[in-house]
């Protein structure tokens, strides 16, 4: 997760996030103001949260990454710029006759 969360039509409602593994909880909690107000349809915005930077979560590693609201509501969240990758995939080059 290196881009950050965007929610989609609606206020900001996030105010703080943390981050826990389950091997290393110490990580402070943080307050990004959303970064980006774009209109995609009329009457939807989007918002995008930054995160820390790359957050990597492992297949063998639990990752937490948690969100306090500031109100109430329900909001259309979603994770920005996730990759999967699997080391050694392809380490070879590939010759296609």
């Amino acid at each position: 997760m290196q881009n950050g969360l965007i929610e989609i039509g609606s206020t900001p409602k996030i105010d703080q996030f943390q981050l826990k593994t389950e091997i290393m909880t110490k990580y402070g909690v943080w307050s990004p103001p959303p970064l980006v107000e774009l209109p995609v349809e009329p009457n939807k915005p989007i918002h995008q949260y930054p995160t820390l930077g790359v957050l990597p979560c492992y297949h063998d590693l639990g990752v937490m990454f948690g969100g306090m609201p500031k109100v109430n509501g329900t909001a259309k969240i979603a994770i920005l710029g996730l990759v999967f990758y699997e080391h050694n995939f392809m380490s070879t080059l590939k010759y296609v006759s």
